[in-house]
């Protein structure tokens, strides 16, 4: 899908990836582990295109044109901590399907006794 709509979540929504080597970002280096939360469309309801004066979608503006990244809709929202930023799907490192690893919510172990993730330890899915 190069433009519009996506209609199921990311395939790696709330994983924990790395970023390309040469991920070039002002405020993080490549290499740097990322958790997808899902389509920056999926989340936001429009493109990144179409979101004047926010600040992840300003940063991701411009890193698009001095990278080179392609302009489409291939867009993830996610963090590094707790700094959220847009990633195309091309900066995240390749072959890395089979070592991404399910990444909690932030709140998840604190709040719920009866929390399902692989951190606290509880139920498994």
């Amino acid at each position: 899908m190069l433009f519009g709509k996506h209609t199921t979540p990311h395939e790696m929504a709330g994983k924990q990836v790395t970023l390309s080597s040469d991920f070039d970002h002002p405020q993080f280096p490549g290499g740097s582990k990322f958790v997808i939360e899902d389509w920056w469309y999926r989340i936001e309801g429009k493109s990144w295109m179409h979101c004047d004066g926010n600040p992840a979608c300003l940063i991701y503006a411009m890193r698009l044109r001095s990278v080179g990244l392609p302009i489409d809709d291939r867009v993830v929202y996610g963090h590094v901590g707790a700094f959220g930023c847009l990633v195309h799907e091309s900066e995240i490192e390749k072959g890395l399907r089979e070592s991404v690893r399910q990444v909690a919510p932030i709140s998840c172990c604190e709040e719920d006794e009866d929390c399902p993730c692989e951190l606290c330890g509880e139920r498994q899915p």
